[in-house]
């Protein structure tokens, strides 16, 4: 089917790459994609900024090493549940 054949393209043409980009919120959307690629190392920009279950969701097995840049004096994260902001 088409969208097997475009993932197997993706998997494909990342593994040939050093630095793959992408949200957190599109590397939780992408678990399957992140377990095939099989990252030893993450990196975390602005992570005083994002919230832990996003960096959670971004792992994977493979993960050796977490890297989290950020400035804990810069904005915090901000939840969408009212309840969490507390």
């Amino acid at each position: 089917d088409l969208q097997g054949a475009n993932y197997a393209t993706d998997v494909r043409i990342l593994r040939g790459a050093q630095v793959i980009g992408m949200t957190t919120t599109a590397a939780a959307t992408n678990q399957r994609l992140i377990a095939a690629l099989a990252p030893s190392v993450i990196v975390v920009e602005e992570a005083a900024e994002v919230l832990e279950a996003h960096i959670l969701a971004s792992l994977s097995e493979s993960t050796e090493h977490l890297i989290l840049i950020g400035d804990h004096e810069q904005l915090r994260p901000k939840p969408d549940v009212y309840s969490l902001q507390k």
